[in-house]
């Protein structure tokens, strides 16, 4: 470990190791709770207790992970310079400063502003469907830890094109080209509060040529 801090609001000791992580150790047991994924080279980090997040610096990816030390997960990264290896908390004026050893300046972190969560994309599960299927998509259970509304962005990425009545709706349609060849239609969602974007999530309908696949009455499936 390069570094290491104390949470006293959970009695807790964040400890930053090379390959990439966090440890969190129990101080009343001295036992690793929980490992948390940040970026590369963790170097330096610290508590804040203004909002009770651990800030690292992570030397060879050039940025900070901010952990919510209440779940320990990782909330937000912020890009930094080149090479940050130390990092202080200033109490007057609740802000961070980087020191970035290669490029030679120092990044100012405004903690006081709230950290903007992403959205989660949920595109719904894989179905079979069969030709001249009207088809609803369905991104109905995603979602914003924000409580922000959402956007919708959806995009074919693989099988035969097909025409999306709109791509922004939460739920637009299309239908299942007829074809006596077994197919799969892949579609992508993203979603935005406005502010940051999800990570992309997927589905599938897969056809398959059976000798009963006469089904064409448009009737959307849901």
């Amino acid at each position: 470990p390069k570094a290491l801090d104390f949470n006293p609001n959970n009695e807790n000791i964040y400890a930053t190791n090379g390959p990439g992580n966090v440890s969190v150790i129990d101080s009343s047991t001295n036992t690793v709770v929980d490992t948390i994924p940040v970026g590369d080279n963790p170097f330096a980090l610290l508590f804040n207790p203004n909002n009770n997040n651990i800030y690292v610096a992570n030397r060879d990816s050039g940025d900070v992970s901010v952990i919510d030390s209440s779940t320990n997960t990782v909330v937000d990264t912020i890009p930094v310079g080149s090479t940050p290896t130390t990092i202080e908390f200033n109490p007057n004026n609740s802000k961070i400063y980087v020191a970035n050893r290669d490029s030679g300046d120092v990044t100012v972190i405004n903690t006081s502003s709230p950290v903007i969560l992403k959205p989660v994309a949920d595109a719904g599960p894989d179905r079979s469907v069969e030709s001249n299927d009207t088809i609803q998509l369905d991104g109905s259970k995603s979602s914003d830890p924000n409580g922000s509304l959402l956007t919708y962005f959806w995009t074919q990425t693989s099988g035969p094109v097909v025409n999306l009545d709109d791509p922004t709706l939460e739920k637009p349609t299309f239908t299942v080209p007829q074809s006596t060849e077994d197919a799969s239609l892949t579609f992508q969602l993203i979603v935005s509060n406005e502010k940051v974007i999800s990570d992309p999530n997927y589905v599938t309908f897969s056809k398959s040529n059976t000798s009963n696949n006469t089904n064409s009455s448009n009737t959307p499936i849901r």
